[in-house]
């Protein structure tokens, strides 16, 4: 998993030098889009004998619309932002507009529209992993961002909903394109903004952007409920509908509420994990890292456990120098033994406490299971007191003796000198602001695209 883990990480490069310029990739993945998109339109028009013409006028107004969309966005708010659907109900509504003032067929056109626009989604999706928009929910499996990504400055995995999003926007496209070629005007477009409205409520869930609310349900889902019932209409005209068509769907529809409200007696899943878990758990890295700070310079290694606590959840350590090297053993637990932490759990939890001390979770040995529900692991790192405390401790430094002052170093950090006439970092177990201080999300001009 390690590996497929550095894969993640180093091949999403959220920019790409071309030439002398570093260019995000969200932009290079959206040109490409654009232009996969458009030669999907123009074949489609192609095969259905209609107006080229009016094919690349099509393109040129999606384009169009597109763009200002975010430049009225930008000019309101103050920052460019592309909402997907409602990106996509405005092209639509625009360019049939057009198509009706010109006196074209509307939804023979549409249908190739929105197969063309499915085609751009999968390099929309692809460009939003690189950049860190459209992220989701924290995971032990997934994608870790750097800091300067769109995403918040947590430096945990994320899930991969972006990918997996990409892949499933493949299978609308496909879909679409079988019922444009086998069956009536209207269909295709019909069929894929009901595709479209369900993969964007099932991936709704794995997301952890923030979003817009009303009455608890995001913007996202009910746009796609909106979706789900003109791509239906569209689909079949409401004048073909039959009785026993909609009886049966009502039914469905009923039915499908009924498991969706009642989830909380079917789906049995165990207690979430704290929202703030990874604000905390560094909280405590920080605690050990100060605890190291003061135990290890004057040979005090800490073998008896020290516990930290985030609500129900147990955290663990000891730690004792072995030469250039420091032994730390992590344990976690649930304070409720009938209700214990999952191996994942513990390891995810675990792992963030050990990027808190300096740690690279990657390189952690499996977890031992202890009894009543109790993790154990061993990790190692760089003592960084060996050779200048030691030197120090060499000379028998007066304990009364006032400290020194503190001087520039090298590297600009301020260095204390002992008698031994050594020098050495204030506290080489500061933590850095790369694994502890939250920053704002870069813009860079970048849009944020949901």
């Amino acid at each position: 998993m390690s590996h497929f883990h550095n894969w993640l990480d180093r091949n999403l490069p959220p920019e790409i030098i071309l030439g002398r310029t570093a260019v995000p990739t969200f932009l290079i993945c959206g040109l490409f889009g654009m232009a996969a998109g458009s030669m999907a339109v123009v074949t489609l028009v192609a095969v259905r004998g209609a107006s080229l013409w009016v094919a690349m006028g099509m393109v040129g107004v999606e384009s169009a619309a597109f763009v200002a969309m975010g430049l009225l966005h930008q000019s309101l708010l103050g920052w460019e932002e592309h909402v997907h659907l409602r990106d996509t109900y405005v092209v639509f509504s625009v360019v049939a507009l057009l198509l009706w003032a010109t006196g074209n067929p509307i939804l023979s056109y549409l249908d190739a529209l929105a197969i063309g626009m499915s085609v751009f989604m999968v390099f929309g999706r692809i460009g939003c992993t690189a950049a860190g928009c459209c992220y989701g929910v924290g995971a032990s499996v997934g994608i870790r961002y750097p800091r300067l990504a769109c995403c918040d400055a947590e430096q945990i995995r994320r899930f991969p909903v972006q990918p997996i999003e990409a892949v499933l926007w493949v299978g609308v496209a496909a879909a679409g394109t079988l019922v444009f070629l086998f069956g009536s005007p209207g269909q295709a477009v019909g069929v894929t903004l009901v595709l479209c409205g369900i993969t964007r409520i099932g991936t709704d869930v794995l997301r952890r952007d923030e979003r817009p609310h009303w009455s608890g349900i995001s913007e996202t889902r009910l746009l796609s409920l909106v979706g789900i019932g003109a791509g239906a209409a569209l689909y079949q005209q409401p004048a073909n509908w039959g009785v026993n068509d909609l009886m049966f769907g009502i039914i469905g529809l009923l039915m499908g509420g009924l498991v969706y409200f009642g989830r909380h007696r079917w789906l049995v899943l165990p207690d979430p994990l704290p929202e703030d878990l990874p604000q905390r758990a560094s909280g405590i890295g920080r605690a050990i890292v100060s605890l190291m700070s003061t135990r290890l310079p004057v040979a005090a290694p800490v073998p008896e456990v020290q516990t930290f606590t985030i609500d129900d959840i147990r955290i663990g350590v000891s730690f004792e120098p072995a030469g250039s090297i420091i032994h730390l053993v992590l344990s976690v637990s649930r304070s409720n033994a009938d209700m214990p932490l999952s191996a994942v759990e513990a390891e995810y939890v675990l792992g963030l406490v050990a990027r808190a001390v300096g740690v690279d979770p990657e390189a952690m040995p499996p977890l031992i299971a202890g009894e009543r529900g109790v993790f154990l692991v061993q990790v190692t790192r760089a003592n960084p007191f060996t050779a200048a405390w030691e030197d120090d401790l060499e000379h028998d430094i007066p304990p009364d003796s006032p400290a020194p002052a503190p001087s520039p170093g090298e590297d600009g950090r301020a260095v204390r000198s002992g008698n031994g006439g050594s020098s050495r970092p204030a506290s080489p177990f500061e933590p850095t602001d790369d694994y502890f201080t939250p920053s704002p999300p870069a813009s860079d001009g970048e849009p944020d695209v949901r």
